[in-house]
């Protein structure tokens, strides 16, 4: 029965009470009982899909809580039990280069993508991108062990600082020989164990082979945690309540992150708008944002960023580039101040940090007229001047021969 509906009723029922006096409450007037039969015809035709305007008529939280039961409609079947050859560790990691799965996490949907795969160092790192966060997990393995090695939250692409990564906990995934029986034990003491070994699962409509169940004893319940062959987790659930469920994988993906740009106006003033970074596995840091950057007009062809580094106790990003950039933004439509101010008032709100330090080479790019402050420029610069005091401004040449690349 709808919101409206019981709405409805309950007006219908406090008519009766006032106008019938201690006459019994089921006897409903013709005219109500008229009405609450019409309401209720109408609300079966909106279920069916008849009326497309009732989101309109509910408020858009009571619209998302009644969405959130058909996410949670997922249908996990277990096939027989394995009986074939030995199965291998490696085919159940890493996640391939550029595949996109989304998953059912407690009832949001949440993205997870490689964004590093390094096997001559056996790690790769995944990112999960929720409604609200941006978090990565750090993977590492060995002849005989998977393993969830470190934990970062960020509101950025953090493949590459890998400094900044929680590793107190290492928790074993899978360890082999992958078989019925098999045991091992986590870091933080927490027994893990080979439960089942079966031909094929299914979520819905997709398939999977070769499904390893793992079962975890916590102080919350039972956990137990699903891997497919060439796909990984698949299901996780706890005391037979589901937390996890893939729901769909792509191959060949791009991942993605909407950020807010800002670029500089006069006197202060930014413009701001949303753009897209865009990224495939193994794209580092310094290619990301110099393709944003050339995307934006900031910078051109020939620009390239070196490195991005960023000391999170220092809060300070530098951000360096080659030889080329001091050149090309004195010849930019709008200026120098244009490209710094955008890129500096850009780079603290994305990244989080209060100061950005800009280097041609390794050398302080310096801006006649505005002093940086200690260890780069902030959002709190005074960006002052108008576009037509400061086309006489350029920056000082501080390349060398030592510093061309």
């Amino acid at each position: 029965m709808s919101r409206t509906t019981r709405l409805l009723l309950l007006w219908g029922l406090s008519l009766c009470m006032a106008g019938c006096g201690k006459e019994p409450m089921i006897h409903l007037s013709d005219e109500v009982r008229t009405s609450i039969e019409q309401k209720e015809n109408k609300d079966k035709q909106e279920d069916n899909g008849a009326n497309a305007d009732l989101t309109d008529v509910l408020s858009s939280e009571e619209s998302q809580t009644e969405e959130l039961p058909k996410f949670q409609e997922v249908d996990f079947r277990l096939g027989k039990e394995f009986s074939g050859e030995a199965l291998e560790l490696k085919n159940y990691f890493p996640t391939p280069a550029d595949t996109l799965k989304t998953y059912l996490m407690d009832g949001e949907k949440v993205t997870v993508y490689p964004d590093l795969i390094q096997e001559d160092q056996s790690r790769e790192i995944l990112s999960y991108t929720y409604e609200d966060a941006f978090e990565s997990k750090l993977y590492q393995w060995n002849w005989n062990q998977y393993l969830e090695a470190g934990l970062a939250t960020h509101s950025y692409p953090s493949n590459d600082t890998l400094t900044s990564y929680d590793q107190s906990v290492v928790y074993t995934l899978l360890e082999g020989p992958l078989m019925k029986g098999t045991t091992w034990i986590s870091s933080d003491g927490v027994t893990s164990e080979i439960t089942g070994i079966y031909e094929t699962a299914t979520i819905n409509d997709a398939s999977y082979e070769e499904i390893i169940e793992v079962t975890t004893s916590l102080s919350e319940g039972t956990l137990k945690q699903f891997y497919a062959l060439d796909v990984g987790l698949i299901y996780e659930s706890l005391e037979d309540d589901m937390l996890t469920a893939l729901l769909n994988l792509e191959e060949d993906q791009t991942n993605h992150q909407a950020l807010t740009i800002y670029e500089w106006i006069d006197q202060n003033e930014f413009e701001e708008f949303e753009e897209t970074l865009e990224w495939k596995t193994n794209d580092s840091q310094p290619f990301i944002l110099e393709e944003l950057f050339k995307i934006l007009g900031w910078i051109s062809e020939d620009v390239m960023i070196h490195t991005l580094l960023i000391d999170e106790s220092q809060d300070l990003l530098t951000i360096d580039f080659n030889y080329l950039f001091s050149e090309d933004i004195k010849s930019h439509p709008q200026g120098e101040f244009f490209v710094i101010a955008s890129m500096v008032q850009t780079l603290t709100d994305y990244f989080q940090l209060s100061h950005v330090a800009i280097t041609m080479n390794g050398a302080p790019v310096v801006l006649p007229g505005l002093q940086t402050e200690v260890g780069g420029w902030t959002q709190a610069t005074n960006w002052g001047g108008s576009m037509d005091a400061l086309d006489d401004l350029g920056l000082e040449d501080i390349r060398s021969e030592s510093q061309l690349n």
